[in-house]
C-alpha cells in the first residue's frame, strides 16, 4: 500500500485504468448492478448514511450528499446561485441536481461514463435543470486547462477511489479552485494499519488499485496549497450498506435482467467477503473531507496561526460502567459497542452522531457512532479496544460534540449486526 511520502503530484503513475472506470459504470450488466442494487433506482450510486435502520436504500444516498454539505458549510462553504461548483465524478447527477435545486449553484458534472452522462443529461432537462446543470465527459486526473481558478466548490463523492493518481486528482482539484475556495469530498479509504490481504476484496470489487487511508489524502492537499478544515469518520455506516446490498441480489435478482448468475454469484462473494473482513478488524473505511484553498481572503495567515478550531461539548453521559468484555470484536448480536437508547435521548444524543468513549481507568479515547441496543444503559466494550486493562466495572464517559473540527482517523473498522450500527475509531 503506498504511503504519504510516496503520494505526491509528480510521483510516477501506473497505467491508466480509465478503461476499467468506463467497464465497471458502463457494461450492461455492471451499470445494471449500480442502478438497482447499488442506486435503488434513485439518483445516487454511491454508499447512504443511515440516520435510521429503516431507511431505504435512495433515502440513505441522499443523506451521504446531505452530510457532505452541511459539514462543507459548517466550515465557510457558501452554497447560493451565482456560485459555481465542479463535480468530479458526478455519476448520474443526484448531487449536482440537488445542489442546483435547494441552493441555486451552478454545476459543472464531469464523468467518464457516457452511460451515466446520458442518463445524467435526461434527468437534468426532465427537471428542468439545464440552465444550472451541465454535463461534460473527462478525467478528472486531466482537467482543461481552461479551468483553472474557475470554480467556487469542488464536490467530490466515492469517486477518486477509482484513480492510480490520487494525488494528481488532488492536485487538479485544487487548481481549478479559485483562491479562498473550498473542497468538498467524500471518499473509500484504507484503514490507517490495513493491509494489502484485508484490502483485496474491496479492490477487486471496485475495480481499485489500491485505497489510501485518510492522512495521505490531507498530506496531499496541503502539498497542493488546500487545508483540510474538517473531516468526518462515516465507516460505520458501510455494512448496513454491503448488507443491504447483499440482500437486495436477491429480491432483486428477477430485475437484474443484464446480469448472469455467475456475474452475479461473483459480487455476492465479494460482498460477504467485505462483510467478513470488515467483521474482523480495521480495512476500508469511509470519509468525508472539508478543504480550502490558500487564498482569498486577508485573514488567511491569522487563521493559520490559530491553529485548529476548537470542539464544542454538546452532551455528556457519565457514570455508565463496563459490563462485559469481549476477547474479540464482538458485541451484542455480533455489534461493536452498543449505548442505552433512553439515555443518548436524554441528553440529547441521536442515533448514528458520532461520539467519544472515555475510558476512566487508563485515560482511553474511541470515537465511535451512538446507537441503543439494550435497556440497561451500558456499554459493551470489546477487548481489543483499549487492550486486556479493561475490567467489567470499570467507569465510562461519553462525550457528544456540535462541531468535529479535527481529523478523527478511524483505527478499528465499524461492525454492525443486522439494524444495529454501531462503529468505532480513535483519534
Amino acid at each position: 500500500m503506498t504511503d504519504a511520502r510516496s503520494l505526491t503530484a509528480d510521483a510516477p503513475l501506473r497505467p491508466s485504468r480509465i478503461a476499467d472506470v468506463r467497464e465497471l459504470y458502463d457494461a450492461p450488466a455492471s451499470a445494471q448492478f449500480f442502478s438497482i442494487i447499488v442506486g435503488d433506482g434513485g439518483p445516487h450510486v454511491h454508499s447512504g448514511v443511515y440516520r435510521s435502520p429503516t431507511d431505504p436504500t435512495r433515502v440513505a444516498a441522499e443523506h451521504s450528499s446531505e452530510v457532505l454539505r452541511a459539514l462543507g458549510e459548517q466550515a465557510g462553504a457558501v452554497l447560493r446561485p451565482g456560485v459555481r461548483v465542479l463535480d468530479l465524478g458526478a455519476g448520474v447527477g443526484g448531487a449536482a441536481r440537488k445542489l442546483a435545486t435547494e441552493t441555486g449553484v451552478s454545476v459543472t458534472c464531469l464523468n467518464l461514463s457516457a452511460t451515466q452522462n446520458e442518463v445524467n443529461e435526461a434527468a437534468t432537462a426532465a427537471a428542468g435543470l439545464s440552465h444550472l446543470v451541465t454535463v461534460e465527459e473527462g478525467s478528472y486526473e486531466d482537467l482543461p486547462a481552461g479551468w483553472t481558478a474557475t470554480f467556487d466548490v469542488v464536490w467530490c463523492q466515492d469517486a477518486i477511489c477509482h484513480s492510480n493518481a490520487k494525488a494528481k486528482v488532488l492536485a487538479e482539484a485544487a487548481r481549478v479552485l479559485v483562491p479562498g475556495g473550498y473542497l468538498l469530498l467524500s471518499d473509500m479509504m484504507a484503514g490507517v494499519t490495513a493491509d494489502a490481504a484485508a484490502l483485496a476484496p474491496f479492490c477487486v470489487r471496485l475495480h481499485v488499485d489500491e485505497l489510501l487511508p485518510l492522512d495521505t489524502y490531507i498530506k496531499a492537499l496541503q502539498a497542493s496549497g488546500v487545508a483540510t478544515l474538517r473531516t468526518r469518520d462515516l465507516t460505520a455506516h458501510l455494512l448496513p450498506n454491503y448488507r443491504r446490498m447483499l440482500a437486495r441480489l436477491t429480491t432483486e435478482r428477477g430485475r437484474l435482467d443484464r446480469c448472469s448468475d455467475a456475474y452475479v454469484a461473483t459480487v455476492r462473494g465479494l460482498l460477504r467477503d467485505n462483510i467478513e473482513v470488515m467483521g474482523k478488524g480495521e480495512a476500508q473505511t469511509w470519509a468525508a473531507l472539508v478543504g480550502r484553498k490558500e487564498g482569498g481572503h486577508a485573514d488567511d495567515a491569522a487563521a493559520a496561526a490559530a491553529g485548529p478550531r476548537k470542539r464544542w461539548v454538546s452532551a455528556t453521559l457519565s457514570g455508565l460502567t463496563v459490563t462485559e468484555v469481549k476477547a474479540e470484536q464482538g458485541g451484542p448480536g455480533g455489534g461493536g459497542m452498543g449505548l442505552c437508547r433512553t439515555l443518548l435521548a436524554a441528553v440529547g444524543i441521536d442515533d448514528y452522531q458520532a461520539i467519544e468513549v472515555y475510558h476512566a481507568p487508563t485515560g482511553a479515547v474511541t470515537t465511535t457512532y451512538a446507537c441503543g441496543v439494550d435497556d440497561a444503559g451500558a456499554v459493551v466494550v470489546p477487548r481489543n479496544l483499549w487492550g486486556r486493562s479493561v475490567r467489567v466495572g470499570d467507569a465510562v464517559h461519553v462525550t457528544a460534540y456540535a462541531d468535529c473540527a479535527l481529523p478523527m482517523v478511524p483505527r478499528v473498522a465499524a461492525c454492525a449486526a443486522g439494524n444495529v450500527l454501531t462503529g468505532a475509531g480513535s483519534e
